[in-house]
């Protein structure tokens, strides 16, 4: 049955049913077919950016496999259990921005922590005299104080 639900046949007779601009491989990617446990319940999931798209091709797909099983494989028995027009809405998989938000904002805290760590871990600047003597062999002998305000 799963081979059927994606035979080029039906997702070209969808296509054209529906008058899509797609092809008919970029359809077919958009449709997942499972079967579970061996048995003769099949579940289709087609994914889109645009709910009404997903209930017409699924409703379509649907019609279009009664059709073809009745034709090809002479099965009479062949019904949709659950009606696309029944479902509410359509599920929105991606992108969920609830959750995107919350870890785009943990995430860019800790790159940016990581970054400082990062920068002071490498910067081999000299700021003190210990931090002269600790490079060179060489006893500091003077010092020269610079104003920290004044421009060069």
């Amino acid at each position: 049955y799963v081979d059927i639900l994606k035979s080029p046949l039906i997702i070209s007779t969808v296509k054209k049913t529906l008058k899509l601009e797609q092809s008919s491989y970029e359809l077919a990617q958009k449709i997942s077919v499972v079967n579970t446990d061996n048995s003769q319940i099949v579940t289709v999931t087609v994914k889109d950016s645009n709910p009404k798209i997903v209930k017409d091709i699924v409703k379509t797909l649907a019609e279009q496999s009664q059709k073809s099983f009745q034709q090809y494989t002479n099965v009479q028995g062949v019904k949709v259990l659950t009606d696309p027009e029944l479902q509410e809405q359509a599920e929105k998989l991606f992108p969920k921005f609830q959750l995107i938000i919350p870890i785009s904002l943990i995430v860019s805290f800790f790159v940016g922590i990581g970054l400082a760590v990062f920068r002071d871990y490498f910067d081999e600047r000299i700021y003190t005299e210990q931090d002269l003597e600790k490079i060179t062999t060489v006893s500091v002998i003077g010092h020269i104080n610079m104003e920290p305000n004044r421009k060069k």
